[in-house]
């Protein structure tokens, strides 16, 4: 990820790059000419559910359709490479939980995006714990690939420092099925790769 002149992150994945609009507090985090690492990355899995917000019942299927997106994650594993670690009186981050819920609207299988908030709450090497909101932008995207999402850390710990996730949905031969039905894809477990960055 860079950061450009016009504030926006730039996304690169494989081949393809992404321009995403972040916040100015984004971008102003970051200190001039100085690209930002990451701090903390965190390997995650949980689970996802999507509701049509016309039809509660059903989920996200190949009809474009405004949805409701909420779930949880919780790491597997992370790698604390702050050299800093004042914020958290020394000590490092070891574990991750979260909640998140946003909307992707006039989404589908084959194009799916929007904005999730997530209530993050880092556990650390001494047992106690840390906790952060984020506002993440999901560009649109096929959901039986990966789905990239950038934002930005708006309060607690890691304020003002970006975040991206990189998800990947379980199952996706069932749910390319499940998305040529009325009821679509309805929740799905999924595992992501997080990273915070300053």
């Amino acid at each position: 990820m860079r950061i450009g002149r016009a504030g926006k992150a730039l996304l690169v994945i494989g081949t393809t790059t992404a321009a995403i609009s972040l916040p100015e507090a984004a971008v102003a985090s970051a200190k001039p000419g100085a690209v930002p690492t990451p701090a903390v990355t965190c390997s995650v899995s949980g689970t996802a559910s999507f509701s049509n917000t016309g039809e509660p019942q059903q989920g996200i299927n190949y009809v474009p359709r405004n949805v409701t997106v909420a779930g949880f994650a919780t790491a597997q594993s992370c790698v604390d490479s702050r050299g800093d670690k004042t914020a958290t009186d020394g000590h490092s981050v070891i574990g991750y939980t979260d909640r998140f819920s946003g909307s992707f609207p006039s989404s589908s299988c084959v194009s799916a995006g929007g904005t999730l908030s997530l209530a993050i709450t880092w556990i650390l090497d001494n047992g106690s714990t840390r906790t952060t909101r984020v506002l993440e932008n999901f560009q649109r995207g096929n959901i039986f690939e990966d789905l990239p999402g950038a934002g930005i850390a708006t309060k607690g710990l890691f304020a003002g420092a970006l975040f991206e996730s990189n998800a990947f949905l379980d199952n996706p031969v069932s749910h390319a099925l499940e998305c040529a039905t009325d009821a679509g894809v309805t929740d799905t477990g999924f595992t992501s790769t997080i990273t915070v960055l300053q």
